[in-house]
């Protein structure tokens, strides 16, 4: 009972912060369009600031969307250690110990993606 609780608490808390967190992204991709990589009433193309806006705000809603897959292993992982509690402490910490592992896999690939994307570039 309590878990269906901290999730659907965890979930009001992210509905919050992502509305709060869209209407800052749209500004910054104004500020994006209007002045980088040049201003955009300079630029030779003006499609690459447009370009710069569309991968900023896919990188934003990818970013979100990781921020929502991970509040969901973690409240069920917490759940499920808190259960596992209830039995014996050795239960408990492999509990813990495999939703923070998958939360921190989950982390590692999200970075090496971001690798393979952006470091052939530089």
């Amino acid at each position: 009972m309590y878990g269906k609780l901290i999730r659907k608490g965890s979930f009001t808390f992210l509905k919050k912060e992502y509305a709060i967190l869209g209407i800052f992204a749209l500004v910054v991709s104004m500020f994006i369009l209007l002045f980088f990589p040049s201003p955009i009433w300079e630029a030779a193309d003006p499609f690459i600031n447009l370009y710069m806006v569309i991968v900023y705000l896919l990188g934003s809603i990818f970013s979100g969307l990781a921020g929502v897959i991970g509040i969901s292993v973690a409240t069920i992982a917490n759940r499920k250690t808190a259960v596992m509690a209830q039995e014996s402490l050795p239960k408990a910490f492999m509990a813990g110990f495999r939703g923070g592992r998958s939360n921190g896999n989950g982390s590692c690939w999200y970075f090496s993606s971001w690798c393979c994307c952006y470091i052939p570039y530089f």
